[in-house]
């Protein structure tokens, strides 16, 4: 927004969050039906909803689904929408996260002015979750689709506010970087499949690290499966390059350095900060600690966590 109309935005938000009206109950039901009903279309969809339940069966991630199921949306309730709306949106349980070009003393006091008679909800619920137990064995769904087949894999982590998020971050970038990863090394490159990529994800509660592969013609799912873990066992085993690490961390600095040089990736980096409960103070360390992670340590991560 121009800075010369943040008055304006600050007092058409404040009024939107103090004094919503609900409208468009049943046009915006429909939209959601459609979108769940394209969902059970999509493959991708379809693989995503069953590795999060697999992964986290003890947990919302994996227990529902954003859209929600079908039966939901055939018992839509405006009551429960206003219910929440009045339970979650209220100051305790929000930021106003902003960059740019404006007087941060200005700012704060026309924050005051606007946003600062929202009542606050003094019995907020609190999330509590049962840790389930690791299964002793690989947990496997078959999904069944009209893409072409692929193969995921994908272990189990800890929150973004964890130290899982560092180590995942690094070993992900060391498996797979597009250029020079293990995977991008040994099997795209080498066209052992015709696809194969790998990431880390890291969530307000629990994280993963996940892989995925496609078949060439004639390779099956399983030879796939087996290209993907021999990669991962270098990484349990320590059998990749030293310079590897100091790459990955070189390419998150410049990630970090491409988000602070815009509004946009500041204000996000402000808002991960705050949704995933991190405190800014560790946000700003974070290159630092990556930095002085050694190759041991990675080491020993993956293999307790990947084996």
């Amino acid at each position: 927004i121009p800075s010369n109309q943040v008055e304006n935005w600050a007092k058409i938000e404040g009024d939107r969050f103090a004094n919503a009206v609900i409208r468009g109950f049943h046009t915006e039901l429909e939209t959601v039906y459609e979108e769940k009903n394209m969902s059970l279309t999509r493959d991708s969809r379809k693989v995503s909803e069953a590795l999060l339940s697999a992964l986290f069966p003890d947990h919302p991630y994996g227990r529902q689904t954003v859209l929600g199921t079908q039966e939901h949306l055939k018992n839509p309730s405006i009551t429960n929408i206003k219910r929440y709306y009045d339970t979650w949106y209220v100051p305790n349980n929000m930021a106003i996260c902003l960059s740019g070009d404006f007087d941060p003393d200005q700012m704060v006091d026309l924050i005051k002015k606007y946003f600062g008679e929202l009542k606050p909800n003094n019995s907020l619920p609190r999330l509590k979750v049962e840790p389930a137990k690791q299964p002793a064995e690989p947990v496997v769904r078959e999904v069944y689709g009209l893409e072409a087949e692929n193969i995921t894999i994908a272990w189990p982590l800890n929150s973004a506010a964890s130290e899982d998020a560092i180590y995942g971050e690094l070993l992900s970038g060391i498996l797979y970087n597009g250029q020079a990863g293990l995977i991008d090394l040994d099997i795209i490159q080498q066209q052992k499949a015709l696809s194969c990529y790998g990431g880390a994800g890291f969530l307000t509660d629990k994280g993963y690290l996940m892989l995925q592969g496609r078949p060439k013609s004639g390779q099956s799912l399983d030879e796939v499966k087996d290209l993907m873990l021999a990669e991962v066992a270098k990484l349990c085993s320590g059998e990749w390059q030293d310079d590897l690490l100091t790459a990955t961390v070189n390419n998150y600095k410049l990630q970090i350095q491409n988000y602070i040089d815009s509004n946009d990736g500041r204000a996000t980096m402000l808002v991960d900060a705050f949704v995933d409960g991190i405190d800014w103070a560790d946000v700003v360390a974070r290159l630092d600690k990556m930095s002085k992670v050694t190759k041991e340590q990675l080491v020993a991560f993956a293999a307790k966590n990947f084996s």
